[in-house]
């Protein structure tokens, strides 16, 4: 354990017992609801823990945009990456009941390699893949190999295919499904009824539908087979179960509940993790942390030693993470460090707001319109919206969306504001390649890298394009 570890541990053990003023649910919901008009957010639930018990819930907006029907305590969300807590919280539960080692090498139990070609797929174990350091990058390259990127145990680097190789391991172990395992050891145990790692028909008549940032409804996804990493579909009140089983150290023993709670790998600017969650250092000790982000849905989960301030926040929009700093001020007591390191827009950035106002036109004007806009938003927005990032944001945005012509054209207005910038000559090749216009895409990755000669990613691009346009003029 490092020095750093040992001394928040050392604050961790004097954590204050002073008991934790409970905001009013009805002021809460009445700053929310504006949060999220402002936001344009159509639905939320949050979940608010102080003093060692669930104070209240707070069901926001509605379910689907379309049907106009209200968010309610039933409301299913998809989880997102707040799945993986709760498989790390499985983990080391199966380990204290002597089922999983979680110091074996995660290979050992598969007898398969995951395409990684590599000796050190024997340094990786439970306890890397739950602190985010197998070497393993977050997800594989569509139709490549898995690699792996550095030394396992080393350093941090968030990783989805960790958690999937950890899903496998276990199974492996135990010859059962997570699905199984999660119902046996989590679910059943902390009351968490309507939750669920694969899809339920049961979960359609209180869906809280996923919308995109313009409020269209984006299309469901009801996985057949559980996924450790992004899978988990639950309530607000069954993750708030779990968030107080974790802060109780419920169905774990005092080396599972030291290892959730114990800081072990930096994670750059003031977050560590533990072997499975995010620590955020407080005066009175760190708090456990992790936030959700798939398709339309965006949550955060957040509780201190002894519950005694926390809370859960669901949302089914892609603007979700918008609100989530005035979120943690209105409900949290701490120094949203955690906040800072996710690094999401929010309503105050001037970024955004030009983003959104250039969003408005495009629907309603066109591209002209939105160029015209660009230049009028100097009379009113502060100097620091009109910086590269800004219409970057924007740009990735609309290609998500699918709405390539309009992102290159944001990503070409960037190139005429900042020239000398390599980055927004990659982002304009991107959008071309997207296009499938080949030869206006390999110029603009051109130009990316004679501006930047260490642009590996452009290089590679470069590569591709040109096998792609070979192949093509054979």
């Amino acid at each position: 354990m490092t020095a750093a570890a040992v001394l928040l541990l050392l604050v961790a053990s004097t954590g204050s017992s002073k008991a934790q003023e409970v905001p009013d649910r009805e002021v809460v919901a009445a700053d929310v609801v504006a949060l999220m008009e402002e936001a344009r957010i159509e639905g939320a639930a949050i979940a608010l823990i102080r003093n060692g018990e669930l104070k209240w819930t707070l069901p926001l907006g509605v379910r689907s945009a379309v049907s106009g029907e209200p968010v309610t305590e039933e409301s299913v969300f998809e989880a997102a990456l707040l799945s993986k807590p709760v498989v790390a919280y499985l983990a080391h539960v199966l380990s204290d009941k002597g089922l999983f080692n979680l110091d074996r090498p995660l290979a050992e139990y598969l007898g398969y390699d995951r395409n990684v070609a590599d000796p050190r797929l024997f340094e990786v174990s439970a306890r890397t893949a739950l602190m985010h350091s197998t070497g393993f990058p977050n997800w594989r390259p569509a139709g490549g190999d898995l690699l792996i990127e550095f030394d396992p145990g080393t350093s941090f680097s968030y990783s989805g295919e960790g958690f999937v190789f950890l899903q496998m391991a276990m199974e492996a172990a135990t010859g059962r499904t997570l699905e199984s395992l999660a119902g046996e050891f989590v679910f059943e145990p902390l009351g968490m009824t309507r939750s669920s790692f694969i899809w339920k028909d049961s979960f359609s008549e209180h869906l809280a539908v996923a919308h995109d940032t313009q409020g269209n409804s984006l299309n469901k996804f009801t996985p057949s087979e559980a996924n450790a990493a992004f899978s988990l579909h639950t309530t607000i009140g069954d993750y708030a179960a779990f968030l107080l089983a974790l802060a109780r150290g419920e169905g774990l023993n005092a080396e599972g509940r030291m290892a959730l709670w114990t800081p072990q790998m930096s994670a750059e600017d003031g977050i560590y993790w533990s072997e499975g969650l995010g620590l955020e250092p407080r005066r009175e000790g760190q708090a456990l942390w992790h936030w959700g982000d798939q398709g339309g849905y965006r949550g955060y989960a957040y509780i201190t030693p002894n519950a005694e301030e926390g809370m859960v926040y669901l949302s089914n929009s892609e603007n979700g993470m918008l609100i989530l700093d005035r979120l943690y001020d209105l409900l949290l007591s701490g120094p949203a460090t955690s906040v800072a390191w996710l690094n999401y827009e929010s309503l105050d950035d001037p970024g955004y707001r030009l983003g959104r106002r250039l969003l408005d036109v495009l629907a309603e004007g066109g591209i002209e319109a939105a160029f015209e806009a660009y230049d009028a938003a100097r009379a009113d927005l502060p100097e620091d919206a009109f910086v590269e990032e800004s219409l970057n944001t924007l740009g990735y945005k609309l290609l998500r969306q699918g709405r390539v012509d309009e992102a290159i054209a944001m990503f070409e207005l960037n190139t005429v504001q900042f020239p000398q910038s390599y980055n927004v000559y990659d982002s304009l090749g991107e959008a071309w390649y997207a296009k499938g216009d080949l030869d206006k895409s390999l110029d603009f990755y051109r130009r990316s890298v004679l501006l930047n000669p260490e642009n590996e990613s452009g290089k590679a691009m470069i590569v591709v394009i040109r096998d792609r346009l070979a192949q093509v003029n054979r």
